[in-house]
């Protein structure tokens, strides 16, 4: 998300390409959340809550930028406006996923609940902390 965000700004094309970058990404990291599996018993009940919440808000997140990528732009202020919007999206992803990192990161080690992110190649950061 950070390396295309410097192409919001440029041309619509460059915003497009951004965009789905961005969308890309997101997919990707919603696909290795519902890959988990079953969290380990007994942090089974919190650890899908913090995933359920991060998925359903990942994928909101995502809407709104895909509907933003729908739009059509006849002028330079439209592309900083739409740009603003998914800066704004992305920005409250990020918040998002930094949120549930720390309620993931607080539930006790010894569940194995690092084991299931080590799976997970997007998910694997969550593991090192």
């Amino acid at each position: 998300m950070k390396t295309t965000s410097a192409q919001l700004d440029a041309s619509q094309t460059d915003f497009a390409s951004a965009s789905q970058a961005i969308n890309s990404t997101n997919q990707a990291l919603i696909a290795s959340l519902e890959g988990l599996g079953t969290p380990p018993a007994p942090a089974t009940a919190d650890a899908n809550d913090v995933i359920d919440e991060l998925s359903t808000n990942l994928k909101n997140g995502a809407g709104e930028i895909q509907q933003t990528l729908n739009g059509t732009f006849s002028s330079q202020s439209e592309i900083d406006s739409a740009s603003a919007k998914v800066r704004a999206s992305t920005k409250q992803m990020k918040a998002d996923i930094s949120k549930a990192v720390t309620e993931l990161r607080a539930l006790p080690e010894q569940q194995g609940w690092k084991k299931s992110f080590r799976k997970a190649p997007a998910c694997q950061i969550v593991a090192k902390g």
